[in-house]
């Protein structure tokens, strides 16, 4: 069983393009994963050292110059640290659609750390659900059902790892439009 959660602090500047710049880096962290085989491990804040920097697209696609070292309890409970990183960003459509929409995006991750390779898979799918007003803003609401899978192989602490997980989860994301 993987369970976490987690804060970010983000700025946003100006990058090349229809591309804005994002640096951030993670306030707080907490995570564990239960193996009946190999016991819990458990990660805090302090596996995750060091800030991020993306160019983030229209899409909510990342491009990184930058990512955080994760120590090794961090990288059992997130798996990869991309994908940890852009579990923060919701995905956009691309094209204009109408309340009710759904669409798709699957994303992969592969990153090898300490002779360990992570593959992360991620389906994402998206609904723009309505509307709500905050601030006398009108911002759209976006709800997010995902699959996840992360296959983990390798060699730790002196013994072959291979290990294959799945689970769901959602979110939702309030998007200002008028803000792109």
């Amino acid at each position: 069983v993987i369970a976490r959660s987690g804060a970010a602090e983000l700025s946003f500047g100006r990058a090349a393009g229809d591309s804005v710049r994002v640096t951030g880096r993670f306030t707080e962290f907490s995570g564990s994963f239960e193996n009946p085989m190999g016991g819990a491990v458990r990660a805090d804040a302090g596996a995750i050292r060091g800030e991020f920097v993306a160019r983030l697209d229209a899409r909510g696609r990342l491009a990184f110059e930058r990512v955080p070292e994760l120590d090794a309890s961090a990288r059992q409970v997130a798996g990869s640290v991309e994908e940890l990183v852009r579990s923060l960003f919701v995905m956009l459509p691309g094209r204009p659609v109408a309340r009710g929409a759904s669409w798709v995006d699957t994303l992969r991750v592969r990153e090898t750390a300490d002779q360990v390779t992570t593959t992360a898979t991620r389906v994402v799918t998206t609904t723009w659900a309505g509307d709500s007003a905050v601030g006398g803003r009108t911002l759209r609401v976006l709800r997010s059902r995902s699959t996840h899978e992360l296959e983990v192989a390798g060699s730790a602490q002196g013994m072959e790892v291979r290990q294959r997980l799945s689970g769901t989860g959602s979110g939702t994301a309030l998007w200002d439009a008028e803000r792109g």
